[in-house]
């Protein structure tokens, strides 16, 4: 049993759906279906009950699940006591992230896992616009951030390490766009920027509107505040991510874009900040080992 066939497996079981799993895998659904066939051929016992139209677990997948995730959960928890006896670090780490993110996706995690294996590193978080963001890294308003990887290219005074991959897609009015269902489809309607987001934004927006076959048009806002009253109204529609926070409000509408948004840490070189370097070392490894 390989730590591929581990994950895969967890994560069919976790969606109960191969095509769900692969999206989560950022793979293709044959090739997980090959992982599960791999790893029931080794075992010599069925995982999934194929025979609905939505898959279950079978009583012996039921028992391989319980038993991978406690044996997990054993392992981070003596990972972790082995670091609190062995490495007892403390500071604080200021971090900032896109202001759209709805930080439940990422922050949970990280404070869960610090609190356990670094309870005397406090961590605090704070949302800001892409070049606001970059301001308050060089400025040392903030330790860390978490941003787009088009943000940072050709600045090599910044260090980076790959956070997670994003998918992107229109936040749009709800009730004003209920037949759009594709990029094609917002052809006419103008792109809110705020700015301070600026060019890095419209760039963006131009590559995903020209391989949909047109030019986009562009409206401008100040700030978040005034794109997100623009959205209320109807008057306009705003490229974002997977995380966008405004996903959890009835009044928008989220279509899914074809276009990936690969997000780094980005920190500066040559911090006496230890809290700091450990957040980006474990951060980086704790993401890639659980969501990448």
């Amino acid at each position: 049993m390989t730590n591929t066939q581990i994950k895969y497996f967890l994560t069919v079981a976790n969606e109960l759906s191969f095509s769900r799993a692969a999206r989560s895998l950022y793979v293709s659904q044959p090739a997980v279906s090959k992982q599960i066939s791999t790893l029931e051929a080794e075992l010599g016992f069925l995982l999934f009950d194929r025979t609905e139209k939505n898959i279950k677990l079978t009583t012996e997948g039921k028992m391989l699940r319980t038993f991978l995730l406690n044996a997990q959960r054993e392992y981070e928890e003596t990972i972790a006591e082995m670091k609190n006896k062995s490495n007892v670090h403390s500071g604080s780490v200021k971090i900032g992230c896109i202001e759209t993110w709805n930080t439940k996706f990422f922050y949970d995690k990280i404070y869960q896992y610090f609190a356990t294996a670094h309870p005397n590193i406090s961590l605090s978080v704070e949302g800001y616009s892409i070049l606001e963001l970059m301001t308050a890294l060089r400025s040392g308003e903030i330790d860390v951030g978490f941003t787009y990887k088009f943000a940072i290219l050709n600045q090599k005074d910044v260090f980076s390490k790959p956070f997670v991959t994003l998918n992107a897609g229109i936040i749009c009015n709800a009730a004003g766009y209920a037949g759009e269902t594709t990029v094609a489809d917002f052809h006419e309607r103008p792109f809110l920027v705020g700015a301070g987001n600026g060019e890095i934004m419209e760039r963006v927006i131009s590559e995903v509107c020209v391989s949909n076959g047109f030019a986009p048009r562009f409206k401008h806002c100040k700030r978040l505040s005034a794109e997100v009253t623009e959205l209320l109204s109807g008057s306009g529609i705003m490229l974002s991510e997977e995380w966008c926070y405004l996903r959890d409000n009835s009044s928008f509408k989220y279509v899914p874009v074809n276009y990936k948004m690969p997000t780094r840490i980005v920190y500066l070189p040559n911090s006496l900040n230890t809290a700091k370097n450990i957040f980006v070392n474990e951060v980086a490894y704790l993401f890639e080992r659980t969501i990448a």
